[in-house]
């Protein structure tokens, strides 16, 4: 008698439905099925052996590319679109100097973790990262180096003969192209040139210079589609 009281107590009914209640959402959490997560191309994923760019207009051009292909850029991303590019699965991270970085992903039960280098993926800037390798520099290219807090990738190279550096090359990792190109004299060491691009990849001032004296001698400015704006040119 004293448990059908019990049984037909509010009490007892209340604590019941939360029961119900609170099993129900546990299974859900078991069994729900994960959403799906669009992975990069598996192929994109391995570490292949790349060839070896022959000289230094070769590697910038496979560096273009690699940065371009970049599925991760220097910008700010959530942890949920860390996880809808990256996916759920482990993976390498390469960064333009060939630094590595464990991208790591564990399921749980109700709730998972995706983790660089052993460190939750939250709300931040991160750092540019491809799923393959960059491009090996060819001997004459001596520096690939981060530059200006690491927003752009700095490349250096140096003359065979002189040893003394005859070009500089920028590359802004927020949008993944190439910024300016300063060229040097070798026997002189001082500037001849000094060109800066549109994100585009098309030319947005060229500076020349007597590579002497090192003094300004004309300054050129174009437009995005290349062509030269006659009141933007002076000497």
């Amino acid at each position: 008698m004293k448990l059908k009281q019990i049984i037909n107590s509010k009490p007892f009914i209340i604590l019941s439905i939360h029961v119900l209640l609170l099993s129900s959402i546990i299974g859900y959490l078991i069994l729900k099925p994960k959403t799906k997560i669009n992975e990069l191309d598996p192929d994109t994923q391995k570490e292949t052996e790349l060839k070896q760019p022959s000289d230094a207009t070769e590697y910038h051009t496979a560096l273009k590319k690699w940065l371009t292909n970049s599925p991760i850029r220097k910008v700010e991303y959530t942890a949920e679109e860390i996880r809808k590019i990256l996916g759920r699965s482990q993976k390498v991270l390469y960064e333009p100097t060939g630094a590595k970085n464990d991208y790591t992903y564990k399921e749980g039960l109700f709730w998972d973790s995706w983790q660089i280098n052993g460190v939750e993926c939250n709300t931040k800037i991160y750092q540019l990262y491809n799923t393959t390798p960059p491009p090996i520099a060819p001997d004459s290219i001596t520096t690939v180096k981060y530059y200006d807090n690491g927003s752009h990738l700095l490349v250096e190279e140096k003359d065979s003969t002189s040893n003394k550096t005859v070009k500089e090359t920028l590359y802004d990792l927020i949008t993944a192209s190439l910024h300016s190109v300063t060229e040097y004299d070798p026997g002189t060491g001082k500037t001849k040139k000094i060109t800066t691009y549109y994100s585009i990849g098309t030319r947005l001032c060229e500076e020349k210079y007597d590579f002497q004296t090192g003094s300004s001698i004309e300054t050129t400015y174009y437009n995005s589609d290349g062509i030269i704006p006659e009141d933007k040119k002076k000497k």
